[in-house]
């Protein structure tokens, strides 16, 4: 598989109503919402990306961010985990 992002997650939380969100740095690549992943086999997705409170359009490597993931439960996910987009 080609990937075109790699994020670190540095803490996860799980917000009411919305899911859980990975917070953490863009290692390398360009990430968007829409863009998919795999996590412990299961599919998954960016819904959104948020940085200082703020939708963001894309991500950038080097840049910190919220990211709010699709079918993914918290214990899925911990600190330290490179997720490949």
């Amino acid at each position: 598989m080609n990937h075109q992002a790699e994020f670190e997650i540095q803490d996860v939380f799980y917000i009411e109503g919305r899911g859980v969100v990975v917070a953490g740095k863009l290692l390398s690549g360009e990430l968007k919402p829409g863009m998919g992943t795999e996590i412990n086999g299961k599919t998954s997705g960016v819904k959104s990306i948020e940085v200082f409170n703020r939708k963001a359009d894309a991500l950038r490597a080097g840049e910190s961010a919220g990211i709010l993931l699709s079918d993914v439960k918290k214990e899925d996910v911990s600190r330290g985990t490179i997720l490949s987009f």
